[in-house]
């Protein structure tokens, strides 16, 4: 037969069955949606995602112009 022993040797202590604690509290909370829908609304806005950081100092048509000139494949014979 196993029995229980803590890390400094002491034997572990076992409750009786029909002893119950005197007061038991549980957290009254209302439903999953509302508690996430609590943490949601407690988060930190956050600036929208759909911009490039790199091109922030330039203009739309000025990156236009640069697309045009530099990363468009060109061939070599034209002029």
């Amino acid at each position: 037969m196993h029995e229980l022993i803590w890390s400094d040797g002491s034997k572990a202590e076992r409750s009786d069955k029909n002893s119950k604690p005197s007061e038991i509290k549980f957290k009254q909370t209302a439903t999953k949606r509302e508690d996430v829908s609590n943490r949601i609304s407690e988060r930190q806005l956050v600036g929208k995602s759909n911009y490039n950081p790199f091109l922030t100092s330039t203009s739309y048509v000025d990156d236009l112009e640069v697309q045009e000139n530099f990363l468009i494949p060109r061939s070599s014979y034209e002029k």
